[in-house]
């Protein structure tokens, strides 16, 4: 009997330290994931990738709808709760 207990007590000695082993590999997996990213990342800023130089593209984006909504005068309000795009006067659903 004392046998099969120092058994059992090893077998789930074993199942914890392979569940342990499994969660450690896992958790590398993902430290070298990570790592593999951050200097992917890091060659493409010294290698001055489309992706990171900038064009000026949002800067000139930003400037025209700027200039765009400039444009644009407000309609007087026909009141609070009214639709202004509302020609009949009747409120929809």
């Amino acid at each position: 009997m004392d046998q099969l207990r120092k058994l059992i007590e090893l077998k789930i000695k074993l199942g914890l330290d392979s569940s342990k082993l499994e969660f450690e590999k896992y958790k590398a997996e993902i430290d070298l994931q990570l790592k593999r990213e951050r200097l992917e990342i890091e060659k493409s800023k010294q290698q001055g990738s489309p992706e990171t130089v900038d064009d000026g593209f949002l800067e000139a984006l930003k400037a025209s709808a700027a200039d765009v909504w400039a444009e644009e005068q407000p309609e007087p309000s026909s009141g609070p709760g009214q639709d202004p795009d509302d020609q009949d006067g009747v409120e929809s659903d």
